[in-house]
């Protein structure tokens, strides 16, 4: 008898590891152009908030949708061109009870696979990469104090000049690297632990760097760490977009 109301007990908590991860309601809407007047009035917002339950994105291109329901990097996403392009999307959704943030992704998955009839395929493509490695010789890296949070600020220092102080172990530096250089940034250093580091980036636009290739100023500032960044061509395990529409379903 002990063993059967056991069992029923646990019937509820089985039914809900089986049920599909999904909103429990959700709504999209295209949004039209948002100029830069509208971001600083209010009348328009780009980013995503998560709270009480509820989901809350703002102006986002479809493919970084798709990209942030695979949990995947952009330069990890072969999407069609046009899914980077306007219209972008506000998405408002509920979190059923029981679930929980870090499974929205999969959430917004099955969303966009029910709304847009996305159909994905994995597969590894080579793509050129920088690497990050150690330079012959001591890197300039001090251990950040215990605790300390991480951060990767950039200030203007002169017309041509950009000064960033910066938190971080080695794998958040790449990634902060890969936003800024428009290229994946592989860590290939072996270092452990939090590190605190200051390095000054030439401005791209300054007229001494009119010839230099895009990312070519951090390739230098890096060094000034000890550090290196080199381009191969790496293979990059990758999401391909098979099926995309371009307007959702109705609501």
């Amino acid at each position: 008898m002990r063993i059967a109301l056991l069992f029923c007990a646990a019937l509820p908590l089985l039914a809900q590891q089986a049920a599909p991860l999904a909103f429990e309601v959700a709504t999209i809407k295209p949004v039209g152009k948002i100029s830069l007047a509208d971001l600083k009035s209010g009348n328009a917002r780009i980013g995503t908030r998560i709270d009480a339950g509820q989901v809350d994105i703002s102006s986002a291109p479809l493919d970084s949708l798709v990209a942030r329901a695979y949990r995947v990097p952009a330069y990890q996403l072969t999407a069609p061109d046009w899914s980077h392009r306007q219209p972008y999307f506000d998405v408002v959704a509920k979190i059923p009870e029981g679930r929980t943030a870090e499974q929205v992704p999969e959430m917004l998955r099955a969303l966009l696979e029910e709304r847009f009839k996305l159909t994905t395929h994995r597969e590894t493509k080579p793509q050129l990469v920088y690497v990050l490695t150690v330079n012959k010789g001591k890197t300039k890296l001090k251990p950040a104090p215990a605790g300390a949070p991480e951060s990767f600020e950039g200030t203007q220092r002169s017309e041509d000049v950009q000064h960033f102080q910066i938190t971080s172990d080695m794998a958040g530096f790449a990634q902060n690297l890969t936003s800024l250089m428009g290229r994946p940034v592989l860590d290939r250093t072996g270092l452990k632990g939090v590190f605190q580091m200051e390095m000054n980036v030439a401005n791209p636009d300054s007229p001494d760097d009119a010839t230099r290739s895009p990312g070519a100023e951090f390739v230098s500032a890096v060094g000034q760490l000890g550090l290196k960044l080199v381009m191969r061509q790496e293979p990059v395990p990758m999401i391909v977009v098979d099926h995309l529409e371009k307007m959702p379903s109705e609501n």
